[in-house]
């Protein structure tokens, strides 16, 4: 050993000017000799922004020279030990999956969490010199089990000739005289820290009297023992120096280079030293949800790049939560404001990586129905856009139902066995349901079920390819490198779905191609060198994947670094590093400021031994400092805002350290919301707000100040006022003609618009699956078994035989259900309400004719004023050439003009036959009729008389003219422009909420 190591010691405050005291002598050592010295920092990103800023103040600089602490560590250990492989922290996660899989806790074994929480405890066993250290005072079978999980993975990691960085840290000592020390220089520079932990300590002392000169900043403030409680680490350190009587020289640098306007507030932050003097550059913003907190501060940048601010200065610090970064890049984007998120990213966060991986974790889950059927959803089929249709008939088909484990080609057989029987089931109700319904709204039922048949044969043919791709995967052991090419061929696979370019070519998903790459150019390589490592040749697909998922979740990549030209997306452990002019500091909330997490395998005993408490005590001070850290780097003003509850309304506790902030802020707090929103700085928003200018006379000026020639150009195709009219009336012909029933008519008369909707566009409202009867099935089932009954059959038979066309009878208890209910309804009705007399009708009619269709269809033709009327008669009772008409309802709900309008038919098919009157007869309820009337025929005047309401003829051929010719002319205004509550119970109803929204009429 040389006589002394000298040691140049830089004490001070932070911005006292340690680090640029270590850079120039540095800079010097680098002039006189670039293979004089070695630096090392505390993480790569402050490593590289110490390199770069060396590389700046001189052309000459050898990047080797520059290690992280444990790159370095790593290094010098290999160095004295070259039989021994250093073994990567996903290997040691690997090895404890596999001891924890021949334990009772088995179903914990591929945990992430669990994982990572027992890799944790190995270490901190490991820096405290031995497990008893930890778990002093306690012996039982919990604690003997974490203590045979640590002993295995040491001997394993022994056994395989291999170390970790922890051993190069605390074994380094034993082997240290054995590294050349020579090729590393004479001058070691260690910045960066705040503190060193127990192994870093130990490391340090190791190899400090291997240099003969070392530079070291040291952190110190006596206004902020508490914040700097990591002093103590470098005093421990001087302590075991001194016994290698090392020589010391101290620099006191005691003047901070604080920016003017937030000096005050920086020297008193966190410190004993309060002088609370309030700043215009402290913002405190409280906003009412994670939204509105994102939209505002969005906006606030876009202001400051639009007043000249540039965007290399400002820095938004967001808290480790990937939807609240999604959020706001997303937020951002639609604000043009352009910007680099650095911050260490989990592949697993990869939308395109969780698709070529879902085939595998369909495998992994034994090809349960719900893993299958998402394969659809995740690019696999050749028909994206039947994904949602898949899900309903699948469902329909009991797809989803009683499922045992059985072999991947019994369930590609139970799938389309099952399809089989559910389209001969759909095909049965088809006939059932053209055969007795005839109204507008059954068809759409009826073109439904068709396209069910339709899609049935689609679905299996998709089966067919999808099964083809698991068939690849569901193999036995393969080769390790085998597994690079099969991802890349489902990678293919998935290419070739329509919705892939959107998701992987759409400007939100730049850092998707960045992950894909880092899948394959590196995370995939890495795993198959882990395996073989492990001693796999080969490997079933079910447990390759179980160490991916580990491989994924442990592995973090930096996905983008820093651009120039945009503002800085960042954590708080990389804005320490990161001197910004303006930070913005979102998300303040207890939750994440300070994020406390401790080991739950003995979080237990931070309150009975003293390390665990130290372990929860330093994550809090880790926090803290890391953020006083990050918010001192700020050089001019800085925000702090902070959401008081969830989207969804659910309350969030602001930080602890809001309160301490709000007392530099000139204002309390800042509060906003919608209404406050002064400025429009989005594009979208800028366009919406100005077209309410175009046409007047400040337009022109407008247009060149904001660049809006586009705008005009589509405003100028759109100017006419909004009417609600189709202008191209030819093409409304084609779907549009002389043929009505009462429900087309009484749509129109309902809401045009909607007419619009469902005969013109063919919008149908949302698709239900059940496995009772709809309410058009109960009436389909009403009607015949009615029919039934009155032509002299079984009323009991009737419904067991139209419930066996109607309802799938391969669920006994639904379908026992429905006999049972409808049973009661029809006999109730048969033996109950049809004896009850109606008032107005003598007793001597008898039922006669039923379910009795007219119009073109059915070659009976019948012609009210300019319309073809087209129906189907429940019931015409008679007695003696005079008839009565009876219409069937489920519920007391019907309109008068529906009674009308097949009086008018029936005169037209029976006219040597005198129809008296009519009425509504509700099944289901009660209710033993409504709106019966009679027919009164004064002159050539023709009266429908209801209890309380005429209706002439003359009346009801106005309204069929009107109405015909209003759809004719296609006019299809929205009935809410009369009547707000109009859209209640409507289909459509959210379209009508968006037409309000943008005030479209």
């Amino acid at each position: 050993m040389q006589d002394k190591t000298k040691i140049h010691i830089f004490k001070g405050k932070s911005f006292s000017g340690k680090t640029t005291e270590i850079i120039n002598n540095l800079l010097k050592k680098n002039s006189e000799d670039p293979l004089s010295y070695i630096f090392i920092g505390p993480n790569g990103n402050y490593v590289k922004n110490i390199r770069e800023k060396c590389m700046s103040e001189t052309e000459s600089i050898i990047s080797s020279n520059f290690f992280t602490i444990d790159q370095f560590a790593v290094t010098l250990y290999r160095e004295a030990n070259p039989d021994l492989l250093f073994i990567q922290k996903e290997l040691i996660l690997f090895e404890i999956s596999k001891i924890l899989s021949h334990t009772e806790l088995k179903g914990i074994s591929k945990s992430s969490n669990i994982l990572e929480f027992l890799y944790k405890m190995i270490n901190d066993v490991k820096e405290n010199n031995g497990f008893e250290n930890i778990f002093s005072d306690y012996e039982d079978s919990y604690i003997s089990f974490l203590k045979k999980i640590f002993d295995t993975v040491q001997s394993k990691i022994e056994n395989n000739k291999t170390f970790d960085t922890f051993d190069a840290y605390l074994k380094l000592s034993d082997c240290v005289d054995s590294v050349d020390f020579s090729k590393y220089g004479k001058t070691l520079f260690i910045d960066g820290f705040n503190d060193f932990s127990k192994a870093h300590q130990i490391f340090i002392t190791t190899i400090s009297d291997k240099f003969p000169e070392i530079y070291l900043s040291f952190p110190a403030d006596t206004g902020k023992e508490k914040l700097f409680y990591g002093s103590q680490s470098f005093i421990n350190i001087f302590n075991s120096l001194n016994k290698k009587t090392t020589a010391f020289k101290i620099t006191g640098l005691n003047k901070q280079f604080f920016p003017d306007e937030l000096s005050p507030f920086k020297t008193s932050l966190f410190s004993r030293n309060l002088n609370f003097q309030k700043s215009e550059n402290i913002v405190v913003s409280e906003f009412k949800n994670k939204n509105d907190e994102i939209c505002e501060i969005s906006r606030i940048v876009k202001s400051m790049l639009i007043k000249g601010i540039s965007a290399d200065d400002i820095s938004v610090v967001v808290p480790d939560d990937d939807l609240y970064i999604k959020s706001l890049e997303e937020k951002l984007e639609e604000y043009s404001v352009n910007y680099s998120t650095i911050n260490e990213n989990n592949i697993e966060n990869s939308i395109i990586v969780k698709k070529i991986l879902a085939s595998f974790e369909c495998l992994h889950q034994g090809f349960s129905t719900n893993s299958l059927m998402a394969l659809f959803d995740s690019g696999y089929s050749k028909n994206p856009e039947n994904a949602r249709i898949y899900e309903k008939l699948a469902l329909d088909a009991h797809i989803y139902y009683d499922y045992e484990f059985t072999s991947l080609e019994n369930k590609k057989l139970d799938f389309k066995r099952k399809l089989s029987i559910h389209k001969k089931f759909l095909e049965k109700k088809l006939r059932s349901m053209e055969y007795n319904y005839d109204e507008e709204f059954g068809t759409e039922e009826i073109d439904q079920i068709k396209k069910d048949v339709e899609f049935i044969e689609k679905f299996k043919k998709d089966i067919d390819d999808i099964f083809s791709i698991l068939e690849k995967i569901n193999t036995g052991k393969i080769n390790i490198n085998e597994y690079f090419s099969l991802m890349e061929e489902l990678f293919k696979e998935i290419q070739k779905n329509e919705e892939f370019e959107e998701i992987f070519n759409f400007r939100t998903t730049k850092i998707e191609k960045d992950y894909v790459n880092l899948f394959f150019e590196k995370l995939l390589p890495d795993l198959e060198k882990a395996l073989f490592h492990l001693g796999y040749d080969k490997i079933s697909p079910d447990l390759f994947y179980e160490y991916l998922k580990i491989f994924i979740h442990s592995k973090k990549y930096y996905i983008s670094p820093p651009i120039s030209g945009r503002i800085t997306i960042e954590n708080t452990t990389h804005s320490r590093f990161n001197r910004k002019k303006f930070k913005f500091f979102i998300g303040f909330t207890d939750e994440n400021y300070p994020k406390i997490s401790i080991n739950p395998f003995y979080s237990y005993l931070m309150y009975e031994s003293d390390v665990p408490k130290d372990f929860f005590n330093r994550f809090e001070d880790q926090e803290k400092l890391n953020l006083y850290l990050s918010i001192i780097n700020a050089e001019k003003k800085i925000f702090f805002s902070y959401p008081i509850q969830t989207n969804d309304g659910k309350p969030i506790l602001k930080s602890i350290y809001i309160d301490e902030f709000e007392k530099f802020s000139v204002s309390e707090k800042t509060e906003y919301s919608n209404k406050n929103k002064k400025f429009v700085f989005c594009r979208k928003e800028l366009e919406n707000k100005l077209t309410k200018f175009f046409g007047t006379k400040i337009w022109d000026e407008l247009r060149d100040n904001y660049d809006l020639n586009e705008l005009e150009n589509s405003l100028n195709k759109e100017k006419n006022e909004f009417e609600w009219k189709i202008k191209d009336l030819n093409s409304l012909g084609k779907n549009i003609n002389n043929n009505y029933s009462f429900s087309k008519l009484n749509s129109y008369d309902q809401c045009p618009f909607k007419f619009f909707l469902i005969y013109l566009i063919g919008l149908k409202g949302e698709e239900k699956s059940t496995y009772e009867l709809n309410p058009l099935e109960e009436g389909i089932l009403y009607h015949n078994v009615l029919r039934d009954f009155y032509s002299g059959e079984d009323y009991k038979k009737s419904i067991e035989q139209n419930l066996n066309k109607l309802i799938d009878t391969s669920y006994k208890d639904i379908y026992d259900y429905e006999y049972t209910k409808h049973e009661k309804i029809l006999n109730n009705y048969i033996f109950n309400k049809e004896t009850k007399k109606i008032p107005n009708r003598p007793s001597s009619f008898i039922p006669e004719y039923f379910e009795l269709p007219f119009g073109p269809k059915y070659n009976k033709l019948v012609k009210i004023s300019k319309i073809n009327l087209n129906g189907k008669i429940d019931r015409i009772d008679e007695d003696q050439n005079k008839l009565y008409l009876i219409d069937y309802k489920r519920s007391p709900n019907g309109d008068k003009k529906q009674l009308i309008l097949y009086s008018l038919a029936v005169e037209i098919l029976f006219p040597e036959k005198e129809l008296t009157g009519g009425v509504f007869k509700p099944v289901k309820t009660e209710k033993n009729y409504f709106d019966n009337f009679k027919i009164q025929k004064d002159d050539d005047r023709i009266i429908w008389k209801f209890s309380r309401k005429e209706i002439s003829k003359e009346e009801i051929l106005n309204w069929i003219d009107n109405t015909h010719e209003s759809i004719s002319e296609g006019i299809y205004p929205p009935s809410f422009i009369n009547n707000s509550k109009a859209c209640f119970n409507c289909p459509f109803k959210n379209i009508s909420y968006l037409m309000k929204w943008r005030n479209d009429y």
